[in-house]
């Protein structure tokens, strides 16, 4: 389903129940497919202990990594996990 503008403009208030689960449904579809093109198994690495095994090096090395900034780019931080991007890392990293 298409947004329009004018569907867009209007309130939430204002809007019927038919037209507001279709946006819900929409906005929810749209975040399932953005939530598992961003955190791909293949990309993403979560925590510093899978890091530090993805580098094959220990974990006080990947947290004085990542105190000193070089991988800043490549770091996502969602609550208290640490995320981060095996592609960017090894780009970084020139590994």
């Amino acid at each position: 389903m298409k947004l329009s503008e004018s569907f867009l403009k209007t309130p939430l208030a204002e809007l019927s129940v038919k037209d507001f689960v279709s946006l819900m449904s929409e906005y929810k579809s749209e975040s399932e497919v953005t939530s598992k093109k961003l955190f791909d198994e293949d990309v993403w690495i979560s925590g510093y202990k899978s890091l530090a095994m993805y580098l094959h090096c220990s974990v006080p090395t990947v947290c004085r990594l990542v105190k000193s900034g070089k991988i800043n780019p490549a770091i996502r931080k969602i609550g208290a996990t640490y995320w981060f991007d095996k592609n960017m890392i090894r780009d970084l990293m020139k590994v």
